[in-house]
């Protein structure tokens, strides 16, 4: 590819896991668009690229549309290389609008897959590895991480969380899924990697050091529990007899183990 830009997948810790596919192209690209320009520069030097002659401009989360714009039109003149701090640039990273923008202005561009958190801890969690599901970075609020644990389906979850939240996510969990089988992944590929293993109920037993970075891995063996037609049809005939949907909610959220809720607005659509 001569024209267009190249979304390389870089390192999440060991500089000896890029690809010879990303190092090519990064021995050849003289324009790069980064999440965090010095680590990006941190990168190649360690990889032993010379930094002489190559430019180097920032591109992250809350640049504008300019910036954006600015990419766009290198592109069209050239290859140009795209480079997020670390792992693939589209998981939990800047990319994704960046992708969508090739797309609709049918500029060409190109993966350099390589190393990713999830992936390389899935792997070696010795979790099942399918199903699973990745959620990205898990939201603050304890009552919606509480509610992410509870529906859950049957299978392996891949969580980040950041280092100040670990802790109280993990406690969480030990209430929310007691019986479900928890690795976490602190530090992957780095000097300092280490993995955790054990049961959610015994969360309070481990001697985890919180530094660093965290991937959560969640096994949950349950079905989830959902209304299936002939529930929704029964709760329906009822309803039509005069029972009162919040009440008939609760009920139904006492069977399943689902919140009331949401159940309510499920029988609201049928």
């Amino acid at each position: 590819m001569d024209l267009g830009i190249a979304f390389i997948g870089t390192p999440i810790g060991d500089p000896e896991d890029i690809s010879l596919k990303a190092l090519n192209y990064l021995r050849r690209i003289e324009l790069y668009f980064c999440e965090d320009t010095r680590r990006s520069k941190d990168l190649l030097i360690r990889l032993g690229i010379e930094l002489s002659g190559r430019v180097f401009k920032s591109l992250h989360d809350h640049s504008g549309q300019a910036k954006v714009e600015e990419l766009l039109s290198s592109a069209r003149q050239g290859l140009v290389g795209y480079l997020s701090d670390a792992g693939s640039p589209l998981i939990s990273d800047p990319a994704y609008p960046l992708v969508r923008a090739c797309l609709e202005n049918e500029i060409p561009f190109d993966f350099i897959s390589g190393i990713t958190a999830p992936i390389y801890a899935l792997e070696k969690s010795g979790l099942a590895p399918l199903p699973f599901s990745f959620f990205g970075f898990l939201p603050r609020e304890d009552a919606k991480i509480k509610d992410i644990f509870s529906h859950l389906a049957k299978g392996t979850s891949v969580f980040f969380e950041g280092v100040s939240r670990v802790e109280k996510t993990l406690s969480i969990l030990a209430k929310t899924l007691p019986e479900a089988s928890v690795v976490v992944a602190r530090e992957c590929t780095k000097t300092y990697e280490t993995f955790y293993r054990f049961k959610a109920r015994e969360f309070s037993k481990q001697e985890i050091t919180y530094k660093g970075e965290f991937v959560l891995l969640v096994y949950n063996e349950k079905e989830l529990n959902t209304m299936g037609a002939k529930t929704i049809d029964l709760a329906q005939e009822i309803l039509s007899q005069g029972a009162k949907p919040k009440v008939l909610a609760k009920l139904l959220s006492e069977i399943l183990g689902r919140n009331s809720k949401e159940i309510y607005q499920e029988l609201g659509r049928n």
